[in-house]
């Protein structure tokens, strides 16, 4: 996993479709249940996931990128796939 952009990741992986939406469910359900105390507040976490298999580096950035903003469009804390 590499640090892309600003609030973009991306994983290179030799797995299929599913195989990585269930690495992204994964991915999403720990962010989610994690949580930092601040006093008399909570702070609780959110991801939202774009998935892309089977394209060039970069078509998969552009497209895994484009999924990234249905995902946020959508509601945020989820993923999204192709």
């Amino acid at each position: 996993m590499i640090r892309y952009r600003g609030e973009e990741f991306v994983l290179l992986d030799s797995s299929n479709r599913e195989a990585a939406c269930r690495a992204a469910e994964r991915l999403r359900e720990v962010v989610a249940s994690s949580a930092i105390d601040c006093g008399d507040a909570t702070i609780r976490f959110q991801v939202s996931v774009g998935v892309q298999h089977g394209y060039t580096l970069n078509a998969l950035l552009v497209a895994a990128d484009e999924a990234l903003y249905r995902a946020k469009q959508g509601g945020r804390n989820r993923i999204r796939a192709a």
